[in-house]
């Protein structure tokens, strides 16, 4: 929330070694100075223990010998540390000041004198930075910025001083791009210089810079290397800012023990130092505070906050502004326990005393407005509420009147931060819909969905922009109570206003792909980020340039139009600038549009089908079920040619449950347990919205969240007396299934005309070298030395040999099986059919592989680890991708994030259709499944049919125990809408399928 972002890196400035040139022997002009140079000394000496008072007054009679003696370096440099040892007490106007009198007397020095002005203006900008001048204080940054480009003989201390609070500044005003450029030149400029202080001090600052940007993975490295640098050479009282960061960060990863730990590490370091250390040690009860709160303990969490204001009060003798935060949280925790009034009290509090530090239109104030505005809800006083989100939008959008809560802002207008926008836009809505279901008045009802609706479209620019910086961590909660808040406020305004209506109806529709193709414009973002896309650099960095371009003309805009006295002649210049850029980004976009249409649908979701489409596409026998996860509710949309229809099917997070313990399917289970378990699974998520579909029909299922996991083939329709597997009646016998990631995707024509596609099919079977000991996974996807302890595949090259024999294909087995190969050949071929071992990292499912043999030595560069992220890079023209490998579906379930899989990699990368299971199957079961898949295909069933009629036969044959679905049901299809088989390695299979039967009964799986 901007509230943490206005208050997080205080304790930065308030203890920073001051870098002006301190006299580091006696100079040699006289007594006089000689005398200065012992009251310098011995104010340094005093500064060391903290004896303040005592210091300046003995640099006060330095500055004043150095000014005697004509000695000007030495005499600003002693004013300097007397404006900084008033800063180290939170005296920053009287710090002001005395840098105020020698610019008053010697300015036109400075002019002159590139070193003074440095230090002077240096100076100047940190103290303007403690008063929350960001704007005066980015102004001397700036000058020092082209004073540095001037004179090349500036020292390194000062580079490294200016780079750092540079970003500082950029951090404070949301200007993160900014901030993280001037971190990274800030730390190459001090590792070059073996400069370890600012080294750790760009570290823990870009674990900050992360942090706020939700990527917490990232600032944990980035905190870790501060302590990491900092801890040989540092006593720990000065470590507790990095104790406290390393705590937030994992509180935010939901490690509580661990944040709670780091907390009280840092506060024990500080008992001896709290009056020397009061900011961090008022952060650090902040933090332990929040997590309090989070954990319910109200009472703990109000003494210790209670014990930071009174400590501040008889510091200060009042509330400071280092008690804007703690105020903040005592609001929440007020909230938290529903005591709405105090609640509001301190937020009115919190809110004064930003307002009085940032002005009353800074982007910043917004988070707090929404905490008022959410308050007043509580209250049931809904105008106050609207009018403290208007205010919320207001300060984040330039010349937006917030009188009216009806009214939205207009395109064009500029917006200081898409991201805190989204949220006050979604409050807004969620605050009408309430004021709504108080009332019952329509306008209330439409204006939600109007102002819900300007939320999706901005979160499609943030989406849509591949370096908004913003990560999946950052965005996916949001992004599910967004769309979750959508499809609530469609679902009301398509009751209210008349059922089936369109708009309502595609804004539901809109939801929930939304929701799936932001995770694949995620995955294209992440296979960028690790060097592997199929658009050209060169492109990529056009793109970047031109989006540069906007931010820079956007920022400047913003600069200026927040002072009063600006030339509204370079404000109209300016805004001319702007929209040329944004024009040609555009131009620019539609060029990609034309030329890579997979990327820009994966990274913008650009050409989305609209339910209207879907629809006139549908097969008379289709039904597309399309599942949304949300935080609360599981929903579906229904669609076939004759109707849509919405339906909520139970609270999400007791279906979630239920399914986890449904996909535990073991060889065991007993036919009673399982019957119960999969009836009410099947009443529950499919029965409502199939009941009245004929049998025989096909459905169209695109899942999310732990629905993806399901098989639903082995969903029980019919509850049967004395159950046996044998007798179970299953989803399998009244419909097919097909499952897609995207309704979009599922209709998009992956089929080209590509002649490079000269070969039927294309079969690897990898050797390993290791002992036949169990599969050994891991989190580090570079560790190439891993296959030595995979388990040997022997029935593995049977399998292929066989394939390969029949289908006239090329059989790719043992150390010629390698990644190198896979990478150069397998797009040549319509069939690819891998036979080996996969991994899924449950951490990272982009770094999810299939392993390959290893390389020859000289060979290339290739590790044997193919992973998902690769396919992104790679270009198939395949009718079908048969992973036949261990846990190939399985990919990590992320809340509200679905299945992420090595399948979506190869869709991605141009495969129609992906078979694959979702658990290992047994051996038996296996070849007689896949042999009459193929049959079936022989035949010219469409591949979903195929698989259908596969199983089917499997079960008529199977007995009591192999009629168990941990046999049968684990085999899934993805695949696109089906043409008509055309293609001439069809005429093959009746041959295919002897090899098949014999290979496949005697393969063992693990």
């Amino acid at each position: 929330m901007l509230i943490k972002h206005f208050s997080t890196i205080l304790f930065l400035t308030v203890s920073v070694v001051a870098v002006f040139s301190q006299p580091k022997e006696p100079p040699d002009s006289g007594k006089d100075t000689l005398q200065a140079y012992s009251f310098y000394q011995e104010a340094g000496r005093l500064a060391k223990i903290r004896q303040h008072d005592s210091s300046r007054f003995y640099m006060n009679l330095a500055a004043n010998e150095y000014k005697a003696a004509g000695e000007w370096d030495r005499f600003f440099d002693a004013v300097y540390q007397v404006s900084y040892l008033y800063s180290q007490e939170y005296n920053y106007e009287v710090s002001l000041s005395y840098l105020d009198s020698i610019w008053n007397n010697f300015s036109a020095y400075f002019n002159t004198d590139y070193k003074s002005a440095i230090n002077y203006y240096g100076s100047y900008a940190l103290v303007n930075m403690n008063l929350f001048n960001y704007i005066e204080s980015l102004n001397y940054f700036e000058k020092l910025e082209d004073i540095m480009v001037q004179n090349p003989h500036v020292t390194p201390a000062n580079h490294l001083f200016t780079y750092y609070y540079h970003g500082v500044i950029y951090y404070r005003l949301g200007q993160y791009d900014e901030a993280l450029k001037l971190m990274l030149r800030c730390l190459d400029f001090g590792t070059k210089n073996k400069n370890t202080s600012y080294e750790g001090s760009a570290f823990n600052l870009l674990g900050i810079i992360y942090r706020r940007l939700g990527e917490y993975d990232r600032a944990l490295n980035f905190y870790e290397k501060t302590l990491a640098l900092d801890s040989p050479h540092k006593p720990e009282v000065q470590l507790t800012p990095v104790y406290n960061n390393l705590g937030r960060v994992h509180y935010y990863l939901g490690n509580y023990q661990t944040a709670l730990n780091y907390f009280n590490i840092g506060l024990s370091a500080l008992e001896d130092y709290s009056s020397d250390y009061y900011t961090v040690e008022s952060r650090l009860v902040n933090s332990k505070a929040i997590l309090l709160i989070e954990q319910g303990s109200y009472t703990e969490a109000t003494k210790i906050l209670n014990n930071v204001l009174e400590r501040e009060k008889s510091k200060f003798g009042g509330l400071g502004k280092n008690s804007v935060e703690t105020l903040q949280q005592l609001g929440t925790l007020k909230f938290k326990s529903e005591n709405y009034t105090d609640a509001g009290h301190y937020y009115h509090q919190t809110l004064s005393m930003m307002e009085e530090s940032l002005g009353e239109n800074n982007s910043l104030l917004s988070d707090i407005y929404v905490r008022l505005g959410q308050n007043y809800l509580a209250l049931k006083q809904f105008n106050d509420a609207m009018d403290a989100f208007q205010h919320a939008i207001s300060v984040l959008v330039v010349g937006f009147d917030h009188t009216g809560y009806l009214e939205n802002p207009t395109e064009g207008q500029l917006v200081l931060d898409k991201l805190e926008l989204i949220r006050s836009l979604q409050a807004k809505a969620g605050g009408l819909m309430d004021y709504y279901h108080e009332t019952g008045e329509e306008k209330l009802l439409i204006a939600a969905f109007e102002t819900n609706t300007l939320a999706l479209d901005y979160f499609d620019l943030v989406r849509q922009n591949l370096y908004y910086g913003k990560s999946k961590q950052a965005l996916s909660g949001l992004m599910k109570s967004l769309f979750e808040q959508s499809i609530v406020i469609s679902m009301d305004a398509n009751e209210k206003m008349g059922e089936s209506d369109p708009v309502y109806l595609q804004s539901i529709f809109r939801a929930m792909e939304g929701s799936k193709s932001y995770l694949l414009s995620f995955a294209l973002q992440e296979s960028e980020f690790e060097g592997y896309s199929r658009i050209p650099d060169t492109l990529k960095s056009e793109e970047k340039m031109l989006f540069m371009k906007i931010s820079f003309y956007e920022k400047k805009l913003n600069q200026l139009e927040v002072k009063a006295d600006t030339d509204s002649t370079e404000i109209i210049g300016l805004r001319d600038n702007l929209f040329t850029s944004r024009s040609e980004y555009e131009d620019f976009m539609r060029y990609i549009k034309s030329v890579f249409p997979d990327y820009l649908y994966m990274k913008s979701g650009e050409g989305a089908t609209d339910v209207a489409s879907v629809q006139q596409m549908l097969k008379n026998d289709e039904l597309l079920i399309e599942y949304f996860a949300g935080e609360e509710q599981l929903y579906a949309i229904a669609i076939s040619q004759g109707s849509i229809e919405i339906y909520e099917l139970g609270n999400y997070k007791e279906i979630k449950s239920q399914i986890q313990k449904f996909i535990n399917i073991s060889p065991d289970e007993k036919a009673y347990q399982y019957q119960e378990s999969a009836f009410n699974m099947y009443r529950k998520i499919l029965y409502p919205i199939v009941e009245n579909f004929p049998d025989k029909g096909s459905l169209i299922i695109i899942p999310d969240g732990m629905l993806g996991y399901l098989p639903y083939d082995a969903l029980v329709t019919i509850k049967t007396k004395n159950p046996a597997f044998s007798n179970l009646h299953y989803e399998i016998f009244d419909h097919s299934i097909t499952q897609h990631y995207l309704a979009s995707l599922y209709f998009r024509d992956n089929t080209t005309s590509d002649t490079s596609v000269s070969g039927t099919l294309i079969g690897y079977a990898p050797d390993f070298e290791g002992k036949k000991t169990v599969l050994l996974a891991t989190r580090n996807a570079s560790d190439s030395t891993l296959t030595g302890n995979l388990l040997e595949l022997p029935f593995a090259r049977m399998e292929v040999e066989a394939v390969s024999a029949i289908l006239m294909g090329e059989a790719i087995i043992g150390s010629q099986a390698s990644e190198s190969h896979f990478k150069r050949y397998s797009g040549n071929f319509q069939i690819i059919h891998v036979a080996s071992h996969s991994i899924i990292d449950d951490s990272n499912p982009l770094f999810s592989k299939l392993i390959f043999a290893p390389e020859e030595p000289g060979n290339g560069s290739e590790d044997g680890l193919l992973h998902a992220f690769e396919l992104y890079d790679m270009h198939f023209n395949c009718d079908l991708v048969t992973l036949s490998a261990c846990n190939t579906g399985v990919g990590k379930f992320y809340n509200g994030e679905g299945i992420i899989s090595l399948a979506r990699g190869f869709i991605y990368a141009g495969a129609s259709s992906v078979l694959m299971s979702l658990w290992e199957v047994g051996d038996e079961s296996t070849s007689q499944i896949m042999g009459a898949f193929y049959s079936e295909l022989e035949k010219g069933v469409s591949k979903n049919k195929a698989i259908r009629n596969a199983k089917l036969a499997y079960l008529e044959n199977a007995d009591g125990i192999t009629s168990n679905p941990y046999y049968w049901a684990g085999f899934t299809y993805l695949g696109n809408q089906e043409k008509e088989p055309a293609n001439e390695w069809i005429y093959f299979l009746p041959l295919l399928l002897i090899g098949l039967v014999i290979a496949l009964r005697k393969k063992k799986r693990r």
